[in-house]
C-alpha cells in the first residue's frame, strides 16, 4: 500500500502513498472502504504516525439511505469490497489499533453524480439537516479524527 504527500505544505501529511515514519497528519478518505482489511491499514498509520499525530479518516455509514436504498435504486453497483461501518464499528477499530478517537462528524453526503444545477440546493440541505436529530445518525460519512498517544 502506498501513501502519497498532500500538497497542504509538504510537512508530516500524507494519504494512501509512502508512509513515512514520525508523520503528524495523515488523511485517508473514500478508497478505505474498498480496503478488504481497514484494521491493518489503521495499525500502519498509527505505527508511523508521531506520538500526538493525528489521523483523519472518512467511513461510509453503514446507517445511511444513500448506501443501502438509494445507490440499488440508481442501479449504482457496490464495490466488491464495500464495508460499511457504524460508530461502533469505527471506535473498536481505532481501539484495536491503539488510536484515541478525538472527534466524529457527521456528514450528509451530497453526491458528485447530482446534476450540477442541485448542488446549491442540496448543499443547504446538507448543512441545515446535519445539525437535527435524527438526521445525522443517517448521514452517509462518518469523518473521524484519531490521535495517537
Amino acid at each position: 500500500m502506498e501513501v502519497k504527500k498532500s500538497k497542504i505544505n509538504n510537512k508530516g501529511i500524507f494519504a494512501l502513498k509512502n508512509i513515512e515514519k514520525n508523520q503528524s497528519i495523515c488523511f485517508l478518505e473514500g478508497k478505505e472502504k474498498t480496503i478488504p482489511e481497514i484494521n491493518k491499514v489503521i495499525k500502519k498509520i498509527q505505527e508511523k504516525l508521531c506520538v500526538g499525530g493525528i489521523a483523519i479518516i472518512d467511513f461510509p455509514n453503514r446507517f445511511s439511505p444513500w448506501h443501502s436504498i438509494i445507490k440499488p435504486i440508481m442501479g449504482i453497483d457496490p464495490h466488491i469490497h464495500d464495508k460499511l461501518y457504524s460508530s461502533k464499528d469505527i471506535s473498536e477499530l481505532y481501539k484495536n489499533t491503539g488510536m484515541n478517537i478525538e472527534k466524529i462528524k457527521r456528514f450528509l453526503f451530497t453526491s458528485r453524480r447530482l446534476p450540477t444545477f442541485l448542488l446549491p440546493l442540496f448543499v443547504s440541505f446538507d448543512i441545515v439537516f446535519e445539525r437535527i436529530p435524527p438526521f445525522p445518525l443517517l448521514a452517509g460519512i462518518i469523518m473521524v479524527k484519531g490521535q495517537k498517544t
